[in-house]
């Protein structure tokens, strides 16, 4: 999917209003996500290439381990990177899952 930072950045916001406040913070040529106050990833529109960066948590290897996604991961690992938006559903749980682990 191809998009600029602030293109981005609007869908990301729409594409998860239904899990909760979305938030998007600039930085440093980049945004922050956060849901409901909780900051579970990063995203920016690198070269064009939508990506959003993701927190790992333990809940979220296993959801997604189980379930139909195929994410890659960042070089230390300590991201999942979402750069196909088709299946909301499961990208919405997985958001989900995040912010509820790391609120704890």
């Amino acid at each position: 999917m191809k998009m600029s930072n602030d293109e981005l950045k609007v869908f990301l916001c729409d594409y998860l209003k239904d899990v909760g406040e979305v938030k998007a913070k600039a930085m440093f040529g980049t945004y922050n996500i956060s849901i409901d106050g909780v900051n579970i990833g990063i995203m920016c529109a690198n070269m064009g290439d939508a990506r959003w960066y993701i927190k790992k948590t333990p809940p979220g290897n296993d959801y997604v381990a189980k379930s139909s996604l195929f994410l890659e991961t960042c070089i230390k690992g300590k991201n999942f990177i979402v750069t196909n938006y088709s299946d909301k559903e499961s990208i919405c749980a997985l958001a989900t899952i995040t912010r509820d682990t790391l609120k704890k």
